[in-house]
């Protein structure tokens, strides 16, 4: 049975922050249909909101209409421009360490291609610092939020980004839905090697939602199943799922793991 009220629309707003490097974001917050500001929003996070929003607000309004999650706050966070800037953007700020790789990694964009090089990435601490400094204090102060009550969906990139935070002494969420997540990047076992010493130290407060398709490549399946054997066996974080969808890829699994990952931590 659908949920009272279907035909009440969620609205959406469009903000610009721009970071301490001077780098200028669109903030995508979408409110929940009965928006009340008496209350206090759990809110998500997601990362690529100029490549995502349709998908992650459409699983979410499914959810939500259907009455099967609660009211949340989705806030997309990404640029406004070309799929070149958006590139740009995400390779800068979802890596967390300056690309070493032997080989070149390029990206076709508008212009040809993007080389990723030690310039223009790793720069996942400034990032996090753009995050707490700036968008988490225009939200908290803009909308009814629970401050503590932070989610986070990240794919690919995103998804290293998550990962990296949520192995943090002090972690940005408490909710991470995780999809295909990079953990290739300077080839995976340095950084992973990083990771894991994290873990070591710290017993993560996070929930950790984690899926991946079985068409991907060995370097999105080999890391991700090393890092959710070690999460499994070494109990670290407080929560943790993993989903292997059969047959998708790295597009395709998308959409449903976004949906699953939303209904995973907001059913009610």
């Amino acid at each position: 049975m659908l949920a009272q009220g279907i035909n009440v629309k969620s609205k959406t707003s469009k903000y610009s922050l721009v970071s301490e490097d001077k780098y200028e974001y669109e903030i995508t917050v979408t409110k929940p249909p009965f928006y009340d500001e008496s209350k206090k929003y759990k809110t998500l996070y997601y990362l690529d909101a100029w490549w995502l929003e349709d998908v992650v607000k459409g699983d979410y309004i499914i959810l939500n209409r259907a009455g099967i999650v609660e009211d949340v706050i989705l806030v997309g966070i990404s640029v406004n421009g070309s799929y070149e800037s958006f590139t740009k953007q995400r390779t800068r700020d979802y890596t967390p360490t300056p690309n070493n790789l032997d080989f070149p990694f390029l990206q076709t964009v508008e212009s040809g291609s993007f080389l990723a090089d030690a310039t223009n990435s790793g720069k996942a601490e400034a990032f996090k610092l753009f995050l707490t400094d700036k968008v988490f204090p225009f939200i908290l102060k803009a909308y009814a939020v629970d401050n503590d009550d932070r989610g986070l969906i990240g794919h690919s990139f995103g998804g290293l980004f998550g990962i990296y935070d949520a192995m943090d002494k002090e972690p940005l969420f408490s909710k991470y839905i995780i999809i295909s997540p990079a953990l290739w990047w300077n080839k995976s076992l340095l950084l992973y090697e990083r990771i894991e010493s994290k873990l070591k130290a710290n017993t993560t407060k996070s929930n950790i939602f984690i899926g991946y398709g079985k068409s991907e490549s060995v370097s999105i399946v080999i890391p991700t199943d090393r890092l959710y054997n070690y999460l499994r066996e070494n109990k670290i974080a407080q929560k943790y799922r993993l989903e292997v969808y059969e047959n998708d890829d790295h597009i395709s699994i998308l959409p449903k793991s976004i949906y699953d990952g939303i209904e995973h931590f907001y059913k009610k």
